[in-house]
């Protein structure tokens, strides 16, 4: 029994979470690119960043293999490099989602401008504040005509309705 006992608790301490590492291949056009993670500089394009998964057992009522990521998701910012007119980018890499074989690549493509609508959208907003009266109004009627409220208890409530 005294066997069993250190067992599970063996298994309860070392079986509950587990980590593993990516590394991602960061690369950019143009090249020279300085790299975030997490807002910690991780240099210039081409460079590579090993991001960590963590996972934790939740039980298998509560994810498909029983496990669920503990360590979120990291954003990879790349900010156009010196002397050249482009837009920064982000992006959102979970790592624990790989499944592949090898390293990862993350390409950004820093040449990339900021695009304006060609396009005039308009806008226009329905009042369903009116849409709602009308309704009320209806339903107050209806209880007028079945007899459910009396002549002078709809003409109260109507003034309710439209103050």
């Amino acid at each position: 029994m005294k066997y069993i006992m250190i067992l599970m608790a063996t298994f309860v301490s070392v079986g509950c979470a587990t980590s593993t590492k990516v590394t991602y291949n960061i690369s950019s056009e143009p090249p020279q690119a300085p790299v975030d993670v997490n807002g910690v500089n991780m240099g210039l394009t081409p460079t590579a960043a090993t991001l960590e998964c963590n996972k934790q057992w939740v039980g298998l009522i509560n994810s498909p293999d029983g496990w669920a990521n503990a360590s979120g998701k990291y954003e990879i910012k790349a900010f156009p490099p010196k002397g050249f007119s482009g837009q920064s980018q982000t992006k959102n890499i979970d790592p624990c989602q790989w499944k592949g074989e090898g390293n990862p690549s993350i390409q950004f493509d820093l040449g990339l401008e900021k695009v304006t609508p060609t396009q005039k959208l308009e806008i226009t907003t329905t009042n369903n504040n009116s849409t709602n009266i009308q309704k009320s109004i209806e339903a107050l009627k209806t209880l007028r005509n079945t007899g459910v409220i009396t002549e002078d208890e709809y003409k109260t409530k109507l003034l309710e309705i439209v103050e």
